[in-house]
């Protein structure tokens, strides 16, 4: 899987392009003439060698090889008298300051006419005329990149002494300078532009044209993945490991940055990570993503953000938008059915619109695409339920003023998605989390930045209650018993809106039993619909609880206990109602004598 994202880059790059104003640079190099079949070695404004028979690419990768060996004799100062013919075997090797350079075997030879020993020979002697002047060597003697902030060398060498002076204009985006102790020209960028920087000995002068750039971005080598519980699985695992990638970056605007799918290695993760874009220098690099292990936050969400109304969507939309400010956690549900005549790409968007980076605990279950509403409630609301009393979840950091999708599906006619999640902010002032319809073609919402105006009074639909409620039922073994109707009274928000079922809030419900008598007792907590087909899931002795598909006429017994003469026994019940399922359904508490 592969996120992209046009953003930016950070370090400065400084491509030198040289001119010559007097003949003294001694610079070898290959090509391909257009149309020609050989390659060939040129220094000097000389042929000094030329290489037939094989492919394109071969013969210009040999060429290419043995201009990198002369250049390295010459910056070593090699002269005339270093240039020799080595016989070996049928064939011969042209040798420069023992450095070797290049074999001729038979095949070549027969391809110019000659013999091993005699096109050595004459290759030799032009390199030798080559050689034989003074000359200056610069490497690299025509580019050279250098990031702003850091220094980069020309190295030199060759038979007329080290330069006397390296010069910039004063004023200017660049500086050099020579240090003799590794022979080289020092030359670092501190700014964007173009400059020209003058290298001289004597009489030779060179002239070298700065052009700076920068990196697309700056890629750090490792990132760190804070993982809670079990931590993140499946898809999830590879959407938090690239959110975890992404988030070290240090992008520049116009940039695109891709993050390749992740492979397991190390401690951790590795992942590829690239960035290129207009006048960006393109890097990538392999990151490693190292997995840290965290203490889960507290469960409890004040808030829930419900994200139903409406319920079928036809066009892209924003479905909600809310503010969470500072550090109250939250939960948010969200269940839709597409019935436009396309595919639409629904997600959860998180939007950081502070000036600082932020961080935030996540923990979410989505389920679908399904046309089956009811299956994707129960999925998703029982995945989120063993994960969040598990304390399963991870940390993701935004950057300042970015978005992030933390849920993404695309539904195609009459499909259902559905799904439970809690964000606790861990660092940062004020978010906007929304749920949103876009067409599929869409760019994922990677560290987007986010719009200006959701800083100042982005408009919200106001769907949000009270994220929690208790529930107590008390039951005295030999009389009547107790009863709770889950998701029959509506929960109202302060704007009188309206939440009917219940659904998404979390309900903790205390059911205590006391036995008065002297025999034991056997109590039951038991669950039916009451408003029509449905499921639920419970959480109970630490353990996650399904029922099958519940009617008005099949009881589920969830829960069965003995309770001793004269004690009184105690259970912490704690459920979600489930979107898709249609609520209340009837909790009873009962028991029976032995």
């Amino acid at each position: 899987m592969k996120h992209s994202l046009t953003v930016g880059a950070v370090v400065m790059l400084c491509l030198l392009a040289s001119s010559l104003s007097a003949a003294c640079v001694l610079t070898f190099s290959g090509r391909r003439p257009a149309g020609a079949d050989f390659s060939e070695v040129v220094g000097d404004g000389k042929v000094i060698l030329r290489l037939r028979g094989g492919s394109a690419a071969d013969l210009l990768a040999r060429a290419n090889a043995a201009a990198e060996r002369l250049n390295e004799a010459a910056l070593k100062g090699a002269s005339a008298n270093s240039v020799q013919v080595r016989a070996a075997g049928s064939d011969a090797s042209i040798v420069v300051a023992e450095q070797k350079v290049i074999t001729v075997d038979a095949a070549l030879a027969k391809l110019s006419g000659s013999t091993p020993i005699g096109l050595a020979n004459s290759w030799a002697a032009t390199l030798k005329g080559v050689l034989g002047r003074p000359y200056l060597a610069l490497q690299p003697g025509d580019e050279l990149t250098v990031p702003v902030g850091e220094m980069r060398r020309i190295r030199y060498g060759g038979t007329i002494g080290p330069p006397d002076a390296a010069t910039i204009d004063a004023g200017t985006v660049a500086s050099a300078r020579l240090n003799a102790a590794d022979r080289s020209i020092e030359v670092s960028a501190v700014g964007v532009g173009d400059a020209v920087v003058s290298i001289k000995r004597g009489t030779c002068t060179h002239t070298v044209r700065l052009i700076c750039r920068k990196w697309a971005a700056r890629i750090p080598p490792g990132a760190t993945l804070q993982v809670s519980g079990a931590g993140p699985r499946d898809r999830e695992l590879t959407d938090a490991i690239t959110t975890a990638a992404r988030s070290s970056i240090a992008p520049e605007p116009g940039a695109r940055v891709v993050v390749d799918a992740p492979a397991a290695g190390g401690a951790g993760y590795s992942v590829r990570v690239s960035a290129s874009g207009p006048d960006y220098l393109a890097v990538s690099r392999v990151q490693q993503i190292n997995i840290q292990r965290i203490q889960p936050p507290r469960h409890p969400s004040p808030l829930l953000m419900v994200s139903n109304l409406p319920e079928k969507i036809t066009e892209p939309a924003v479905l909600m938008r809310e503010r969470l400010y500072g550090r109250v956690s939250a939960r948010i549900l969200w269940h839709h059915i597409n019935l436009a005549s396309r595919r639409l790409r629904m997600a959860v968007r998180v939007h950081n619109t502070s000036d600082t980076p932020a961080q935030i605990h996540l923990t979410q279950a989505s389920a679908g695409p399904s046309p089956d509403e009811i299956f994707v409630g129960h999925s998703a609301t029982a995945r989120f339920m063993k994960d969040l009393f598990e304390g399963t979840g991870y940390v993701v950091s935004m950057p300042p003023r970015t978005a992030l999708d933390i849920a993404a599906i695309t539904l195609g006619y009459r499909e259902v998605a559905s799904g439970v999640g809690r964000i606790v902010p861990l660092a940062g002032e004020e978010f906007v989390v929304e749920v949103v319809v876009d067409e599929t073609a869409t760019p994922v919402a990677l560290f987007a930045p986010t719009p200006p105006a959701y800083s100042q009074d982005a408009q919200t639909s106001g769907y949000v209650f009270e994220g929690q409620r208790e529930v107590q039922m008390r039951h005295v073994v030999g009389g009547e018993w107790s009863f709770y109707s889950l998701g029959k009274t509506p929960d109202v928000n302060s704007r009188g809106q309206e939440l009917a079922g219940s659904y998404g809030v979390l309900h903790e419900v205390t059911a205590v039993v006391e036995n008065p008598t002297d025999r034991l007792a056997i109590c039951e907590l038991a669950v039916r619909a009451r408003g029509g087909v449905a499921r639920a899931t419970f959480w109970l002795d630490n353990a996650l609880i399904e029922t099958p598909m519940l009617s008005a006429a099949n009881e589920q017994v969830i829960y069965k206990v003995s309770v001793p003469p004269g004690s009184t026994h105690t259970a912490l019940l704690r459920t979600i109602p489930e979107s898709g399922s249609h609520y209340p359904v009837l909790l009873t508490l009962r028991s029976i004598l032995k």
